[in-house]
């Protein structure tokens, strides 16, 4: 049985301005390391096929509809697509504009990823 170690740097001293490195050594064995990945393909994989599968529900609910009503329900499609792509860049702003705040308070930004972010900062 096979280990993989990953070694972690943490640790900044922000008065100083200094970068000290402190290693925090986490053994895993080759079981584990293939659990996790194989978990990681299996969010992927599921995910992708959401998303097919919403597509082509989409596809076949606009077959059964005639000309102008096709042309409106992919209209309003779009639309729906388009203001999903905002929230998301939102989302993605709000998340950078609080790193930035977390690191100028002396906090890891990596708190950011842990804090669940809406696209309404203010509702946050």
């Amino acid at each position: 049985m096979e280990d993989t170690t990953i070694n972690t740097n943490v640790s900044e001293n922000e008065a100083t301005g200094a970068v000290a490195t402190e290693e925090t050594v986490k053994t895993y064995s080759q079981e584990e390391v293939l659990a996790l990945l194989q978990s990681e393909t299996d969010k992927r994989v599921t995910e992708a096929l959401r998303k097919q599968q919403r597509k082509h529900e989409k596809e076949l609910s606009l077959s059964k509809l005639d000309g102008s009503e096709r042309e409106k329900a992919e209209k309003d499609n779009r639309i729906a697509e388009l203001e999903e792509q905002l929230a998301q860049f939102q989302i993605e702003r709000n998340k950078s504009e609080l790193k930035s705040v977390l690191s100028s308070r002396g906090l890891s930004a990596e708190f950011a990823d842990i804090i669940n972010i809406s696209d309404d900062i203010e509702a946050s």
